[in-house]
């Protein structure tokens, strides 16, 4: 990872990071068609922005708990389904020596992740599919502050 190029330290790259991940998941077999998978994680890792002079450095540590979960499969003959999402309660603590305002919400993160996938095969027809998604993405913070936030939106 480098800097961004609109930083005093532009296109320097980073010291490396070290993260921390747990999770826990399950994995189900409904029918031989249709599966459900479910998980719990909590990640912390260095959090990054602008501090004095327009430096981009560590300024402190966001750690996101959440928990995702999806169902896939063939629920008819010709379609199949996928159903999945992701709920994150994310929080940054900030370093004691960073300057600056920073807020308590990470920059793009949102606070969920849904989203709904299908195809049919069309049986009168060999070789046509039709294809749809959906994805609806919570609110998110767009600056380090939190002075301004993403609304959420449905794409």
């Amino acid at each position: 990872m480098t800097s961004p190029a609109s930083a005093a330290n532009r296109n320097e790259p980073l010291s490396s990071i070290i993260t921390e991940q747990k999770d826990v998941g399950v994995r189900v077999k409904i029918t031989d068609d249709l599966r459900a998978v479910a998980g719990l994680f909590d990640l912390s890792r260095p959090y990054f922005g602008f501090a004095a002079g327009n430096i981009f450095e560590q300024v402190g540590t966001v750690r996101i708990k959440g928990a995702e979960f999806s169902l896939s499969g063939k629920v008819a003959k010709d379609f199949n389904l996928l159903v999945g999402g992701v709920v994150f309660d994310p929080k940054v603590t900030r370093d004691s020596d960073a300057i600056g305002d920073i807020g308590s919400k990470p920059t793009g993160i949102p606070t969920h992740i849904f989203n709904i996938n299908g195809n049919w095969a069309a049986p009168f027809l060999k070789g046509l599919q039709l294809d749809f998604g959906l994805v609806h993405r919570g609110r998110q913070a767009a600056t380090i502050n939190n002075a301004v936030f993403i609304a959420p939106r449905l794409n």
